[in-house]
């Protein structure tokens, strides 16, 4: 199955040349959030992101669906 990823801030830098911040990522069936995000290799634990599909956050033992689009965002600090 394929999903689409897309990722946020500082996570654009994992992202290869020429595709900006948008990927396709090939999984098995019944792949989860964390089958993901370990393909992905970003260096941060799960528990770190913001993990988002169809505008709802996700855990990383939540299942993927076929043609899952999904928003990955890194923490964020700031303010007063």
């Amino acid at each position: 199955m394929k999903v689409k990823v897309r990722l946020h801030a500082t996570l654009r830098r994992h992202t290869p040349e020429g595709y900006q911040n948008r990927l396709e990522v090939e999984l098995e069936e019944g792949a989860t959030v964390a089958s993901l995000l370990r393909k992905l290799n970003l260096g941060m634990e799960p528990e770190h992101l913001l993990i988002v599909t169809n505008r709802r956050r996700i855990e990383p033992e939540d299942a993927l669906a076929d043609g899952a689009k999904i928003d990955l965002f890194p923490p964020i600090s700031g303010g007063n």
